[in-house]
């Protein structure tokens, strides 16, 4: 490395360590106490614990951030995705981004549409109040239905400055001919990643788009898990934090940058090579590229490109029993998530927030007669529905 490449490294530490662009992750909680990302979590200075709204924000006591999965105060990741995304985030950036929490999804990574729209909602009332949110990390996602409550959040929080930075999806197909959400919202400040190979071509797993992906990023990662644990995981939703760490560490060294142009910065260095042609818009993510001082685009000279209105079709979710028998009851959600319920001889044996497959062992509670089984869906617009209803022997 040369002289002036070693210092201008050094340049870049060294108002990286000055200030700290947050980054909010709507996602399944961030372990608060893990040894690597506590020190970094996201820190409310206008509240404390007292049992009072003092911010005046609609949440008591929100010190970290907040459970919209549970409606508390406390976003602990008890799955282990949102503590393994932020661990990407402070490993790029050098422990120099803070971390906010804004759990949705319970300890089976599951989540509701409108509870993540509401942690957007949040992340976008705190940024309008003056918090240095630079990105907001959706490391989530893949369906083909849509939401106008989930439309309407990402919306606002591009418009009040905050680059939205979303996973493309792991279904292999292309997002251009099959739109995937949230990743197809297209707003002036979001940006859809694509998961990449260590040689930067697109990975198997990856979703993809000419014209609907913006960037791609290496979607393996070895990070944090919760209990002070590490480990490898695949996806999009590695590629994503990728970027969010971008954004922020861009926002850290151009206080002054909006967040129209951090993304362009970010999206006008992007390298492209032959195996991403046709698969993104832009190419692979060049951190170094984006931060470095000359070429970073000047703020006279940055594209902004309109607001893009889609129609956004409100569909209601729903399932259907694949199976039952005296061990199983399988079942698939499709279309979003809902709410499973069954009863074995009208008590209520099992209850959980369900999306796409599921097997639940239900042999321990039948009796040695007859059983009577119902199952119970409620969609996501909270309409309820008997999908099974019959007797079983359980020998």
């Amino acid at each position: 490395m040369s002289k002036d490449a070693k210092l201008h490294i050094e340049n870049l530490e060294n108002r990286l360590a000055l200030t700290g662009a947050i980054v909010a992750f709507v996602d399944s909680g961030i372990d608060l106490n893990h040894k690597d990302l506590s020190e970094n979590i996201w820190t409310n200075p206008s509240e404390k614990v007292d049992g009072i709204d003092n911010d005046n924000n609609g949440y008591i006591d929100d010190i970290n951030g907040w459970d919209f999965a549970n409606n508390d105060n406390i976003p602990q990741d008890d799955f282990y995705h949102g503590t393994h995304i932020a661990g990407i985030v402070d490993s790029v950036s050098k422990n120099t981004v803070t971390l906010m929490p804004l759990k949705f999804q319970n300890y089976q990574g599951l989540g509701y549409t409108g509870a993540a729209a509401t942690a957007i909602n949040y992340a976008t009332k705190m940024k309008l109040r003056g918090h240095n949110i630079a990105a907001i990390n959706l490391s989530w996602g893949g369906g083909t239905s849509s939401s106008l409550a989930l439309y309407n959040a990402i919306k606002n929080a591009s418009d009040a400055g905050i680059v939205v930075v979303i996973a493309a999806g792991n279904n292999s197909s292309d997002n251009d001919l099959l739109p995937r959400y949230p990743s197809s919202y297209k707003f002036n400040n979001t940006i859809s990643v694509a998961g990449l190979n260590s040689n930067m071509t697109l990975a198997g797993y990856s979703n993809y788009g000419k014209n609907s992906v913006e960037i791609g990023a290496i979607g393996t990662a070895y990070s944090t898990l919760p209990g002070n644990n590490y480990g490898t995981i695949s996806g999009t939703s590695m590629a994503a934090p990728n970027v969010s760490a971008a954004v922020a560490m861009l926002k850290n060294v151009n206080v002054n940058y909006g967040a129209n142009q951090i993304k362009w910065a970010i999206l006008s260095t992007a390298k492209m090579v032959a195996g991403l042609v046709d698969r993104v818009t832009y190419g692979y993510l060049d951190i170094q590229g984006a931060m470095g001082l000359n070429m970073v685009p000047k703020p006279d000279i940055i594209p902004i490109q309109p607001p893009q209105p889609i129609v956004v079709p409100i569909v209601e979710s729903h399932a259907h029993v694949v199976s039952v028998n005296k061990h199983y009851v399988k079942t698939q959600t499709q279309d979003g998530a809902g709410r499973l319920t069954i009863k074995i001889n009208n008590m209520v044996r099992y209850e959980s927030d369900v999306s796409g497959y599921l097997s639940v062992y239900i042999k321990r509670w039948m009796t040695k007669r007859y059983n009577n089984v119902t199952v119970v869906f409620k969609s996501n617009l909270g309409k309820e529905s008997i999908i099974y209803q019959g007797s079983l022997r359980a020998r």
